[in-house]
């Protein structure tokens, strides 16, 4: 593994943001904000950093949700886990391919 750190930082100031003590905020439009530029979302539903209307916020006040977290996470740990997905899927077809024109051939010599 290699160890790799995502750093959040604030879509609109780029202060880096904590992920714990209610530091900041993901909102639902993607952009992450700090704590002081999150305040903004609490008189209007606009994001300060890309401007979309609509948006919700998560208050990141401890653990990450699992939708935030999979996202920012090692990407050489989600590679690791889609190559071992991939690597037995290639097996199974390979195997299935193997069975198929074994079976073909039986078929072809009846």
């Amino acid at each position: 593994m290699s160890g790799l750190e995502f750093t959040i930082f604030c879509g609109k100031c780029f202060a880096v943001v904590s992920c714990d003590h209610g530091n900041g905020s993901v909102l639902s439009c993607g952009d992450f904000l700090c704590h002081r530029c999150s305040q903004q979302l609490q008189s209007t539903s606009i994001c300060p950093a890309c401007g979309r209307s609509g948006v919700r916020a998560i208050v990141l006040d401890g653990p990450l949700p699992d939708e935030v977290k999979g996202s920012i996470e090692d990407p050489m740990k989600t590679l690791d886990s889609l190559f071992q997905t991939l690597g037995f899927q290639v097996k199974y077809y390979k195997s299935t391919i193997r069975k198929l024109f074994s079976r073909l051939k039986d078929s072809e010599s009846e």
